[in-house]
């Protein structure tokens, strides 16, 4: 594939046709070959191409089960941070006060640890 690629690097429709033949070794022939080639103003194109291709393809999307575990974390945390309006407890300041951070925190920290799953 380097080879082609060094032969028609002045050919833009081979080259489409070099891409779409084999997607995956043309992007590896074209990495390795590069500094060969960079020079050229085809070249140039074609590693933005490349670049771009690869960036948009970082981007994660969220599934359902990701939405579904947001709002079940929104869920427990405002129930944590509602416990002494539920149970009626006289002294919410000390409760805030001492716990507000960790159940906040916890509510990020799992939905965080889900997302990335670090845990698997």
């Amino acid at each position: 594939m380097k080879n082609k690629i060094k032969e028609h690097i002045n050919d833009p429709e081979k080259l489409e046709q070099l891409y779409r033949d084999d997607r995956n070794a043309f992007e590896s022939g074209f990495e390795e070959v590069y500094s060969e080639i960079e020079k050229s103003q085809l070249s140039r194109y074609w590693k933005i191409r490349l670049d771009y291709n690869s960036m948009t393809g970082k981007i994660k999307k969220s599934s359902p089960l990701d939405i579904l575990i947001l709002i079940s974390t929104c869920l427990i945390t405002g129930f944590l941070i509602k416990i002494p309006d539920i149970f009626n407890v006289w002294l919410d300041e000390i409760f805030y006060t001492k716990n507000a951070g960790i159940i906040v925190f916890f509510g990020l920290t799992l939905f965080i640890v889900w997302t990335t799953k670090s845990l698997n």
